[in-house]
């Protein structure tokens, strides 16, 4: 079964090397051996592989285990699984801090999500608006972002997780994903790929984002795409960002713009309790969970 796994969904040749290195050292440190023919032979043949340079076409699976429920109901534990291409020069192909620790902030805060429509924009790899459907609640979720390889993993993705989204009681047609680019969007009248997203866009609750504020060319038109979902509704209607705090200027130029829009905007989890999350997500990121905050964004009054 593990082996079925593995060739199913292997994890990258970096995480098996480091994970069987912690597993021998231990048994070393324990005055242990590897007793198993099988197992050393599958050690050794994992270790003596030679280090190439990276290949941005070669994927790998993140495989996270998650207790699910249906109509209330515990249906066990099930695992979610990621399609990623670790090398690959499209950011929106890796799995990154906030986008796990929003997925984690949703855990725990269920009753924000529970019957809602969600729209998320910059998704990536999906993680973040597949747990929100499966585990939090949410009655629909569309993804979006708009390179052709995102769009295409995205869609892999949802396909991949379908039986997991089947055993907490949604459908797969529950997560959609679709195109949608800020700054062409903000074009209203012109006919472009961003329709197979508009109306997604204005019948959701909620608008999600995560890890999308570090190129300053396109922060103003992200914050007017959300302005212009806040405006459907103004009343009802929020955007949650988790943002991880990299460039100060660009952080400032974020705000700057919040501010031309009228965009009022309130931290619901700062470092700290980012960082006190429970970390179900576990993964090698560039910067620690500290670095990470979540805002939510609603029209002035």
């Amino acid at each position: 079964m593990i082996s079925s796994c593995r060739e199913s969904f292997p994890p990258s040749d970096r995480y098996l090397k480091a994970l069987i290195s912690m597993f021998v050292n231990r048994i070393e440190e324990n005055g242990g051996a590897i007793e198993s023919d099988d197992l050393a032979e599958i050690i050794f043949e994992t270790m003596r592989s030679k280090a190439v340079a990276p290949n941005p076409g070669v994927s790998s699976y993140l495989s996270f285990y998650l207790p699910i429920e249906k109509k209330g109901e515990p249906q066990g534990i099930a695992p979610i699984r990621i399609r990623q291409f670790p090398f690959h020069n499209d950011v929106s192909l890796r799995l990154w801090e906030a986008g796990a620790c929003l997925a984690e902030y949703f855990l725990v805060n269920k009753h924000l999500s529970s019957g809602k429509k969600f729209i998320e924009l910059g998704a990536g790899v999906g993680l973040t608006g597949i747990v929100v459907a499966g585990c939090c609640g949410a009655t629909a979720v569309h993804l979006t972002d708009y390179t052709d390889e995102c769009l295409l993993n995205m869609e892999h993705t949802i396909a991949t997780n379908e039986e997991w989204l089947k055993k907490s009681g949604h459908s797969s047609s529950s997560v959609t994903q679709g195109y949608l680019e800020w700054s062409k969007f903000l074009h209203q009248g012109v006919p472009s790929r961003n329709d197979e997203s508009s109306s997604e866009l204005h019948q959701a609750d909620i608008l999600l984002a995560a890890d999308v504020i570090y190129d300053r060319s396109v922060i103003e038109s992200l914050v007017a795409v959300t302005h212009t979902f806040l405006l459907v509704d103004p009343d009802a209607k929020e955007a949650i960002f988790a943002i991880t705090k990299r460039n100060l200027e660009t952080f400032e130029i974020f705000l700057k713009h919040l501010n031309e829009y009228d965009i009022y905007s309130e931290w619901i989890a700062d470092g700290e309790k980012c960082t006190s999350l429970p970390l179900v997500f576990k993964c090698k990121f560039n910067q620690e969970r500290s670095d990470v905050r979540i805002v939510s964004l609603k029209m002035k009054r």
